[in-house]
């Protein structure tokens, strides 16, 4: 198991509950405790992601989905074409027991997990993208953020960039970059991203 994460619940009949999930193979497992976490049970899987997830409540209505709603987000499984990988995103409507694809946030290649490659030594066709995180703006549109390494051409081994919704997860907009260093081989990791109660983000 990798990637675990968990959310509490902050809306509706549900505030409270933990959900909590983590990578491996297979589907996504889904686990809930009702007691802050003294005890869990498997409540649902996400039958459309596999590994290096996110979950996210919508802290109010974006596109046709109300506050509330939980989004899943990860590597996805069973819909990419040969020789490509994806980000998808998967929603519930009940809280995470029950999920339905959403959309595909971004595509790339599969990339060998491999130390040449890592360094930056190595030039060959991986492009891959990771771990997808998501959040809202200062406009309440929904945001993902991921690892992308689409653009060694230009020296990014690695960068973090992220793309925007404007219907609450159905589209994504173009790629902006965020921490971008062309030195053929900075690797920033993994963006996670808060904002305190004054307003201002942190990465």
């Amino acid at each position: 198991a990798s990637y675990p994460r968990v959310i509490p619940l902050k809306l509706g009949a549900n505030k409270g509950t933990l959900l909590a999930t983590y990578g491996h193979r297979g589907t996504l497992p889904i686990w809930r405790s009702t007691d802050n976490g003294e005890t869990w049970t498997l409540f649902s899987e996400v039958p459309q992601l596999s590994g290096q997830p996110c979950l996210y409540e919508l802290p109010a209505q974006m596109g046709e989905f109300p506050a509330g709603t939980v989004m899943a987000c990860g590597i996805g499984t069973g819909r990419t074409a040969p020789n490509t990988s994806q980000l998808d995103v998967a929603v519930s409507r009940d809280a995470g027991k029950t999920w339905n694809y959403l959309s595909t946030i971004v595509t790339g290649r599969p990339g060998p997990y491999n130390a040449a490659t890592r360094a930056g030594l190595a030039r060959d066709a991986a492009a891959p993208i990771w771990e997808p995180f998501l959040g809202a703006d200062s406009h309440g549109k929904l945001v993902a953020y991921l690892s992308d390494e689409r653009d060694k051409k230009n020296g990014f081994n690695q960068l973090l960039d992220h793309v925007v919704s404007e219907d609450g997860g159905k589209s994504w907009g173009p790629v902006v970059y965020d921490v971008a260093i062309p030195d053929g081989l900075s690797r920033p990791g993994m963006a996670i991203v808060a904002r305190d109660g004054k307003g201002k983000y942190y990465m």
